[in-house]
């Protein structure tokens, strides 16, 4: 069924002038492709980062339980911990771009008890399972003011809940606040259940050791 509510959507992308019903003839816009995915449990984001030749953008999560790290990771460098490899420098290596402006695409799709996290990079897609708990409320936001050229890690988006009576449900009768342009600290302590996504620029210098290289690109997976 939700495979089903996907294809009409992508339809009614490709013929933007469909109206709802015979006698409201207001186009549909993105804002209701929108409003459709989330609540089948379907949340998409995407990012531009503008990165030079041999960079990188890594991008790693941190779960937080009431206050406490539970787990975290990294998409790419943990795929290459089990044994994939891959040419992960997404601008070109052949010296005729010092820089190019890439997309980094986000999927979230919440089930009963798990979120499936899709990342999709050009020529390259990941996910991550993440097993979340039985929560009262829960909600994806993004982080704000986000540059294409961000050094530092940056918090981009996140996933956050409240457990049904705890402090934070009383606190505020059981609504989720608005979490909007709150740091990775307040996210914490506003919520019980906090899943953290951050973005990092890596050199090309750092990358090179990350992968052990040393005359090019080697066991390549993905072109």
């Amino acid at each position: 069924m939700k495979r089903l509510l996907i294809i009409g959507c992508l339809v009614l992308i490709s013929n933007f002038g469909f109206s709802q019903g015979l006698n409201n003839n207001y186009k549909v816009d993105s804002e209701d492709l929108t409003n459709v995915f989330n609540a089948q449990g379907i949340h998409l984001f995407k990012y531009p980062f503008r990165l030079k030749t041999g960079e990188y953008m890594s991008i790693s999560y941190e779960v937080y339980d009431y206050g406490k790290l539970k787990e975290k990771g990294r998409f790419i460098e943990d795929c290459e911990k089990n044994g994939l490899r891959f040419n992960h420098h997404w601008a070109r290596t052949d010296g005729t771009k010092k820089d190019t402006l890439l997309w980094d695409r986000f999927c979230f799709i919440t089930k009963k008890n798990k979120i499936e996290a899709h990342e999709y990079l050009p020529g390259l897609s990941l996910i991550n399972i993440f097993k979340i708990p039985k929560l009262a409320e829960g909600d994806f936001n993004s982080g704000v003011d986000l540059s294409d050229t961000l050094s530092n890690k940056t918090l981009i988006v996140y996933y956050y809940g409240i457990y049904k009576n705890s402090k934070n449900y009383k606190k505020h009768e059981g609504f989720l606040v608005c979490s909007t342009g709150m740091l990775k600290d307040r996210l914490i302590r506003e919520f019980d259940y906090v899943i953290l996504f951050f973005a990092e620029r890596v050199s090309a210098e750092k990358a090179e050791r990350i992968l052990k290289e040393k005359d090019g690109f080697q066991n390549v997976l993905f072109p």
